[in-house]
């Protein structure tokens, strides 16, 4: 049985391979790659200390979000995804 551990994680997209930098692109990576909660989606915390994959995230809630906009969001997710 595995261990659940829950943080709460800064991740930067400075070297995204993704252009950002419009609105489509920004919701095809918000409900596809950070809030996408299928397998083939899944984002995976790997170590490069231990050069292994640690385990798959679950993403439950995103800040600030999208990048450079004007009024923050918060993205909240359930058991289907983006609420």
């Amino acid at each position: 049985m595995g261990h659940k551990v829950k943080m709460l994680i800064e991740v930067d997209c400075e070297d995204c391979p993704f252009l950002l930098d419009d609105p489509a692109s920004v919701e095809w990576f918000s409900q596809e790659v950070l809030m996408n909660q299928t397998e083939d989606g899944a984002l995976y915390l790997h170590s490069n200390e231990v050069g292994d994959t640690v385990g798959r995230v679950r993403v439950l809630v995103v800040h600030d979000w999208p990048p450079r906009s004007d009024t923050p969001t918060v993205l909240v997710t359930g058991q289907g995804g983006a609420t």
